[in-house]
């Protein structure tokens, strides 16, 4: 069988259980949207079209304020795009409302985080000046022929020559699991691979809290990005179910939702169903 070309949420899959690999990489079953991913889509839209936002006409002393509306306009109009996917999911509309609640609290989040970065950089230069500096190249597509793997990766900074690489996440809990960290290694070691230079950071923004963790990028993660790059090519080189086993665990089913392919996996309905 061919290699796949992998992706760090591939891999992080695959890590997570096999046989979920096995099921959306190989048999190429399809997942189901959730109100939760398309919110999380919708607020990385946002934030991609944030650093395009003109800025030069904001008032000096409302500038706050004023970027803050410009947010949001961008916000509702990416919500207005959703709204179609949205009404597919049969869900009732005060947990749409609650989303969209929770979606305006982590832009809010977002901005506080931008605001107390940007403001020390402010000398002599006006805001409009420092916002262009500060503008991050965004939704970067990266492809290493060499690893096998490709990813977008949501922002990068660079700053008085120091590279730093930024994942922007709406998870509930602000910390960096296993997961998060070998998704970081994996940006690392594609950054290396385009550019032929190690990026000094990469970190993670977690919106829902409105904290930034950070590593400094060393040899020890680059191996770790490196490491996991490779096994998942030794891992998936069969197309047998057998050989992607399943890890039973609380992300199978949980209180009010499944796994997209629970019932497949516990015998409850055919593969000719799915």
């Amino acid at each position: 069988m061919p290699k796949r070309v992998e992706s760090p949420s591939s891999i992080n899959t695959f890590y997570q259980c096999p046989r979920k690999y096995y099921y959306h990489y190989i048999l190429g079953l399809p997942t189901k949207e959730s109100i939760a991913t398309l919110a999380g889509k919708t607020i990385h839209a946002v934030l991609e079209d944030f650093f395009d936002i003109k800025v030069e006409n904001l008032k000096p002393s409302n500038i706050e304020h004023e970027l803050k509306q410009k947010l949001l306009n961008v916000f509702v109009l990416k919500w207005q795009d959703a709204i179609p996917e949205l009404s597919k999911l049969n869900i009732d509309k005060r947990e749409i409302q609650q989303y969209y609640q929770e979606s305006l609290e982590m832009l809010g989040n977002f901005l506080d985080n931008f605001f107390a970065k940007i403001t020390p950089l402010i000398n002599s230069s006006t805001f409009a000046e420092t916002f262009e500096k500060f503008k991050p190249t965004r939704e970067i597509f990266i492809q290493s022929n060499e690893l096998n793997v490709r990813g977008y990766i949501d922002a990068i900074h660079e700053t008085n020559g120091e590279i730093y690489i930024l994942d922007y996440k709406t998870s509930k809990k602000d910390l960096v699991s296993p997961e998060y960290r070998r998704q970081l290694a994996i940006y690392a070691c594609l950054y290396m691979a385009k550019y032929e230079k190690i990026p000094h950071r990469v970190g993670i923004l977690f919106l829902r809290h409105g904290t930034e963790q950070v590593i400094d990028v060393a040899d020890e993660l680059l191996n770790e990005g490196k490491i996991a790059c490779e096994h998942i090519q030794k891992k998936t080189e069969s197309s047998e179910m057998d050989d992607y086993q399943r890890n039973i665990s609380p992300l199978c089913k949980w209180r009010n939702g499944e796994c997209d392919y629970y019932r497949i996996c516990f015998g409850q309905k055919n593969l000719e169903e799915f």
